[in-house]
């Protein structure tokens, strides 16, 4: 039986800009997510599944910033490390890593 190649998870660098980027909402807990396919998942579905999963939280905004990847801005803070947390997540059998970022 042949053996698998070792594939790495790490991709490109994701450079976001908070002050040309609408999604990021200074004051809310923002959170970058990454999802760890090589096909690529849809960002409504990426969304529409997320939000499912999490029941519709309230004052989430979820946008797309590049192939698989995604801002997620929580305006309760509490409500987004406790998702974070409560993890791991997966879209369509993909593993969906999350980070937060402080926009530095």
């Amino acid at each position: 039986m042949a053996q698998p190649e070792d594939q790495s998870i790490e991709g490109d660098v994701v450079h976001l800009n908070p002050e040309y980027d609408e999604s990021f909402i200074e004051g809310n807990l923002n959170m970058v997510g990454k999802i760890i396919s090589d096909k690529e998942v849809s960002f409504n579905t990426c969304k529409a599944a997320l939000l499912g999963i999490w029941e519709n939280p309230e004052g989430v905004t979820i946008s797309e910033v590049g192939r698989n990847k995604f801002l997620i801005s929580f305006r309760d803070a509490s409500k987004g490390v406790q998702i974070r947390k409560a993890g791991p997540w997966s879209i369509r059998g993909n593993l969906v890593n999350l980070q937060i970022w402080n926009g530095r």
